[in-house]
């Protein structure tokens, strides 16, 4: 089901499987929220997108290319833009309540390429959900890299990198 403001339903676009089963796809974007711009792009099955109440952004540029790929952005969130891909099954990206979100992030719950050992023939870099916390401020040019999770309250200065580790706030 899609379920969107009027203004963003040509931004969002189903492809491949997607747009097959439609009936197996969620996004919600509360009708509160003030979003300008979305590129929501989404191609595999069991895809989810819920924007809370009060979220305001500017641009959000989301690409789900494998199925069961979720991201939730909590009310009252202010974003001015980001960046997220999920090239990888089953990974998500939370966003918390209250959260400040500056220009030009990146989120990374995935390498973007397999690595295996030569060994096992088994995948050694697989994706990792990323989870921010409430009220958690992201400065300018930030990225954010798999199985990063945020604590509450946490400020991340301009153009850090973060990755694999857990961040707590004051």
């Amino acid at each position: 089901m899609i379920n969107v403001p009027k203004h963003l339903v040509d931004q969002v676009r189903l492809t491949g499987k997607a747009a097959e089963c439609p009936e197996t796809i969620e996004v919600f974007i509360d009708p509160s929220s003030k979003i300008k711009r979305i590129q929501l792009s989404i191609s595999e099955i069991n895809c989810i997108v819920q924007i809370g109440p009060n979220v305001a952004a500017e641009m959000m540029t989301v690409v789900m290319g494998a199925p069961n790929s979720s991201l939730k952005i909590g009310k009252n969130t202010l974003i001015n833009s980001f960046y997220v891909s999920f090239p990888e099954p089953s990974l998500a990206l939370d966003i918390g309540q209250g959260c400040l979100i500056s220009h030009s992030i990146t989120f990374r719950p995935s390498d973007h390429h397999p690595i295996f050992s030569l060994k096992t023939h088994e995948l050694i870099n697989p994706g990792k959900s990323i989870t921010i916390g409430d009220n958690v401020w992201i400065a300018e040019q930030v990225t954010v890299l798999k199985g990063t999770r945020v604590g509450y309250g946490a400020v991340l200065g301009a153009r850090e990198a973060l990755g694999n580790r857990g961040l707590s706030g004051p």
